[in-house]
Parts: C-alpha cells; structure tokens; sequence
C-alpha cells in the first residue's frame, strides 16, 4: 500500500474514502532490459535510480509498453476515493463529494497525483 494513502481521512459522513492509485494512462512496465542494466549496475537492485540510469544511457523512456516513450516519471497515477452510497457522481456532487474533494485537493497535489478516480464497492 502506498504510504502517502495514510494521511487521506475520510469524509466526516463516512461515504468517501481513499483506498487506492491508480495509473493515469497506464502503469509502467519493466522488461528484461530493466532487470538486466539493474544485475550489471546496481548490484541487481531494481531501483528508480536503476531505471533512470537505463533511461539517461538510452536518452528516452524505456517503458515496455509498445509505443510508450514516457520515462517512469512521466507516468502519472492518481487517488482512488471509494464512494459508499447508490447515488450518481453527479448526485454526490453536490450532497459532500465536492466538499470532499476540495478537502483534500492541496494534499493530493502536494503528493504529485494526476487527480481522483472513484470507485463503489460498498454500497
């Protein structure tokens, strides 16, 4: 679990809660090349100083996704707040969600998230 999902509270109601990221576009992806520049460089230590190493000596992105020239910084993710409640997201909008979201929007910039992607599991 991502350590920067601890500092999100849940709304005052209870309805909306952090419980996850999620990529933006789509997670990146190691390949054979990733795990065989970390084994020669950084003593098989798969680390983002590995990737950024193998990214710089190649002087672009080595995501492994076909057509993908993000470097790993590049690849965004974003909060998932799940909404407890059979309303629409429209509904919602104006019965707490908004106030939710602006409650945490400086912290979720703060950690460099893309935005907020909602789910419903517990209805």
């Amino acid at each position: 679990m991502d350590e920067r999902l601890k500092k999100y509270p849940a709304s005052k109601c209870g309805r909306f809660t952090v419980v996850d990221t999620v990529p933006t576009k789509h997670p990146y992806c190691i390949t054979e090349k990733h795990v065989v520049h970390a084994a020669d460089n950084f003593g098989g230590m798969l680390s983002k100083a590995a990737i950024a190493s193998l990214e710089d000596r190649h002087g672009r992105g080595m995501c492994g996704i076909k057509g993908c020239a993000m470097r790993q910084e590049e690849h965004t993710t974003a909060l998932v707040v799940n909404v407890k409640s059979t309303k629409t997201l429209q509904e919602l909008w104006t019965d707490g969600l908004q106030e939710y979201c602006l409650s945490i929007k400086d912290k979720v910039e703060s950690d460099g998230f893309a935005g907020i992607a909602f789910t419903n599991n517990d209805k």
